[in-house]
């Protein structure tokens, strides 16, 4: 075989070598095409099989939800129901609901033992010896309004300097659903900026603890703890204070967070309990700590701007029902008052009880509406809107 007809012949090996491997690199991509739409008709095959169908029920829950989540206009002449702000303007946006910890899922043995009101300052200072004695943390939350007491803010920094956590328990100890907007602004600001002086620097919070827990659902409590940098609301999954010490140690689970206070029969409580925790082999830890959270940030004093206050106005109607508790509750309760609906001796106490749910069906009655008895979104329309008419009967 010549040169030449060797060079040939070796091309023409290449040539069908290169075929070869196309054809080869084809039908891998058939393939792979092949099972991939097997493997989403197969997806698909069963998506529709298994998914169970929706019975009458179902479909009118769901067609009731959302006619309840259509938005109803504001009426222009109510202006609270205007728009809702949000840390830096008006906004319809602002959603940021922070979590309310009870307790914590997990199986690892610790807990944490807050530490509520804080004004008998003898005893505040005994609780922190107990604990200190068995090297354990708690976490305190006082009210503002007692901190400038020499002998609590000597307690507070002796705290601190342990290691101990301290939150939020409002200023004055108010309800805050009974709170003007500033007013509920400045019960949450002005005891941090006091606590914050008592220990000497600017002490960034996580927590709020509301006065009896009430509160917790009030969009507005939310928006201003978002606004002044807080994680969450504090409630308790176990109160040691309403409890006897029986219960208290059966009630111990891991992740539980137990509210105690200052009083004299909750000191010769935590006496007996804590050293009885740390035997069952449970680990005493702040509530960053339970929660996986940094420790509350300590800046030098006066060096942290503080937030200006934003009024925090509604943009759409909030389903109100018996035994609520919400700021929305009390601006119902004005306008029924307002309207004559309620006697003018009510008190807007932002509790919506049985005088509130009568004074709705009045108003539902003369106005042609479902009569009961709660604030949805058909009543609200017409309640704070001109077309509202007078109550006469009274």
């Amino acid at each position: 075989m010549t040169v030449n007809e060797r060079k040939k012949c070796l091309e023409a090996q290449r040539k069908r070598a290169a075929e070869l491997k196309r054809k080869q690199q084809q039908k891998r991509i058939i393939l792979v095409s092949v099972i991939v739409l097997f493997l989403i008709s197969v997806t698909v095959f069963l998506f529709f099989i298994l998914k169970p169908s929706a019975s009458p029920d179902d479909i009118l829950a769901d067609s009731s939800v959302l006619q309840q989540s259509t938005p109803t206009p504001a009426p222009t002449n109510v202006p609270f129901y205007i728009s809702r702000a949000n840390i830096t303007s008006s906004s319809s946006a602002f959603e940021d609901f922070l979590p309310v910890y009870h307790d914590v899922k997990t199986d690892t043995r610790m807990l944490a033992i807050t530490v509520d009101d804080c004004f008998q300052k003898a005893n505040l200072l005994e609780i922190i010896n107990i604990a200190r004695q068995y090297n354990v943390k708690l976490t305190l939350f006082p009210i503002g309004n007692q901190v400038s007491d020499p002998k609590l803010q000597e307690a507070l920094n002796l705290a601190f300097s342990y290691g101990f956590q301290i939150e939020n328990h409002t200023m004055n100890h108010s309800q805050v659903y009974t709170l003007s907007n500033e007013d509920l602004y400045h019960a949450i600001l002005d005891q941090q900026k006091i606590v914050s002086d008592a220990l000497n620097i600017d002490y960034q919070m996580h927590f709020v603890r509301l006065p009896g827990g009430n509160g917790e659902e009030d969009p507005r409590v939310h928006f201003y703890m978002n606004l002044l940098g807080y994680k969450g609301i504090a409630d308790w999954y176990y109160s040691g204070s309403d409890a006897s010490i029986y219960y208290i140690k059966k009630r111990m689970e891991p992740g539980s967070i137990y509210l105690f206070h200052t009083q004299d029969e909750d000191v010769q409580k935590l006496k007996e309990f804590i050293p009885y925790a740390l035997q069952q082999g449970y680990k005493l830890v702040t509530l960053n700590e339970l929660l996986g959270l940094q420790e509350n940030t300590a800046y030098p004093k006066d060096s942290v701007p503080v937030p200006e206050f934003v009024p925090y106005i509604y943009d759409e109607y909030v389903v109100m029902k018996n035994g609520d508790r919400s700021y929305c509750v009390r601006l119902l309760q004005q306008r029924l008052l307002e309207l004559g609906y309620l006697p003018a001796s009510t008190k807007l106490d932002g509790i919506f009880g049985e005088q509130t749910a009568q004074a709705l069906k009045n108003f539902q009655s003369v106005h042609g509406l479902s009569i009961i008895g709660t604030g949805n979104l058909e009543t609200q329309s017409i309640l704070f809107s001109e077309q509202a008419v007078p109550n006469t009967l009274q």
